[in-house]
């Protein structure tokens, strides 16, 4: 629930998107370094999945994204 971010930033971001609740799942290499992450944005006020279901499907689709990225290069 973006409500209860602290970061005041970050919140204002949320809300001049109209951003409502999220759902982020980290994305690790090989080494199990962050590569990124997969976000989920709500913006209505129903329900959403819940949050086990939610973790198992965005754990399943960073297995399948994080490997077909290319390795990240500073320039």
């Amino acid at each position: 629930d973006t409500d209860t971010i602290e970061d005041k930033v970050a919140n204002s971001i949320f809300a001049s998107f109209g951003c409502k609740k999220a759902i982020v799942q980290k994305l690790k290499d090989r080494r199990h370094d962050w590569t990124g992450s997969i976000f989920c944005e709500f913006t209505h006020d129903g329900d959403i999945v819940a949050e086990a279901d939610a973790r198992e499907i965005l754990a399943d689709a960073a297995s399948t994204i994080q490997y077909l990225l290319p390795e990240f290069k500073t320039i």
